[in-house]
């Protein structure tokens, strides 16, 4: 049970946290790592990496309160630097770019300024003109929706790593396997169409020889 070190004041949540507990270093993630047995691209070795993490959540006991919304310490935030409580799933992406030995990438740990330094180095593709691969980087406007007017710009907000590409059937299009961090605050596989107005573009990596 973590105790309040400071008396006679009223208690909020974040008195609550425990700023030592769940903390990790490299040797900590790195061990996560080191049953994975590599693919021959590294394209294959980014998803390979990514499905190592499959489960990890964010602290529930070290945290903090920022205008209201409670965030956790991660192991992603740790990584990046100086960032343990921030906004993950851009720092999760990353993460597993750097340990598949990716090189040469601009990376950021919010996503919209990462796309656009994408866009500058020729590596971003917009969904409708791009037909995914799995080790592709996929962003999404989480407020978007089928009826969002056309005037709202498009703003990237969330990012993951395309796992799989399913091929449209006769009842169901299209769709994509991602695995995404910060997502309900764990690492986790999910399943977009890609006629999903959420979907908004991908980030192309190369796809050459795994290290």
């Amino acid at each position: 049970v973590v105790s309040c070190p400071i008396e006679e004041h009223t208690h909020i949540e974040s008195c609550y946290s425990d700023i030592t507990a769940d903390l990790e270093t490299s040797d900590d993630w790195e061990m996560t790592l080191a049953d994975m047995v590599r693919g021959p691209t590294t394209k294959e070795n980014v998803v390979l990496v990514a499905q190592s993490q499959l489960g990890y959540t964010e602290s529930e006991r070290n945290f903090i309160i920022e205008n209201g919304v409670t965030k956790g310490y991660t192991r992603y935030g740790e990584w990046y630097g100086g960032v343990e409580y921030g906004s993950w799933c851009a720092m999760f992406i990353a993460f597993c770019m750097y340990y598949a030995d990716i090189e040469g990438i601009p990376f950021s740990c919010g996503c919209e300024q990462w796309v656009n330094l994408l866009k500058e180095s020729g590596m971003y593709a917009d969904a409708d003109t791009h037909t995914p691969r799995p080790g592709d980087i996929v962003f999404f406007d989480s407020g978007r929706a089928l009826m969002t007017p056309d005037t709202v710009p498009i703003v990237a907000d969330h990012v993951g790593i395309v796992a799989q590409v399913i091929p449209a059937t006769e009842t169901e299009p299209a769709a994509i396997v991602t695995i995404e961090g910060n997502y309900y605050d764990a690492v986790r596989n999910e399943t977009r169409y890609l006629d999903d107005p959420k979907v908004i573009g991908y980030g192309v990596l190369p796809d050459g020889p795994g290290a």
